[in-house]
């Protein structure tokens, strides 16, 4: 199993369902599993959950909430990914 985190942004219902008709043409193995997201740890395989779990809050122990504006955007392919 890979286990992995994500940040779900506050998106209006405009924004979500023009974010979702583009991942509906171009993200076909995800876009009915997961909403839009950003991925902030990639997929991590052959750890136990709770490891990887302490990783993360030790690693983020510090961190702070951030805001930020997205204000373009552009299609690279998935390096943990084949299609």
């Amino acid at each position: 199993m890979a286990y992995l985190v994500l940040a779900y942004p506050e998106l209006t219902n405009e924004d979500f369902d023009r974010i979702q008709s583009y991942r509906k043409d171009n993200d076909e193995l995800f876009f009915n599993v997961v909403n839009p997201h950003f991925t902030i740890v990639f997929p991590v395989f052959d750890i136990s959950e709770e490891e990887f779990t302490k990783e993360v809050k030790d690693k983020s122990a510090n961190s702070v909430k951030f805001d930020f504006i997205i204000r373009c955007a552009t299609i690279n392919k998935d390096a943990f990914s084949d299609y």
